[in-house]
């Protein structure tokens, strides 16, 4: 599956630099696009398709994902959640 993300998005976000973190808390990797670093997260979401407008704060997203997905996707939710507070 790393594989298959890699080549994705190097191709469609035209990053100039991709790779995994190994050993990680949570399933993420590095990228490099016009010359900014940031990281990526990855979670395996428990559905065959992903819509466009998916609201990642239904606990239902949840629903078959493993404990690295989960913790992942909680990151998102948080901040989130957090927006929605102070009205951004």
């Amino acid at each position: 599956m790393h594989m298959c993300i890699s080549t994705r998005t190097s191709t469609l976000a035209r990053l100039s630099a991709y790779a995994r973190a190994p050993a990680t808390y949570l399933p993420v990797g590095a990228a490099q696009f016009k010359g900014v670093e940031m990281d990526v997260l990855y979670a395996s979401l428990g559905q065959f398709l992903i819509p466009e407008n998916l609201d990642l704060s239904h606990n239902s997203v949840l629903r078959g994902c493993d404990e690295q997905s989960v913790r992942s996707l909680n990151g998102c939710r948080v901040t989130d959640t957090i927006l929605r507070c102070v009205g951004v």
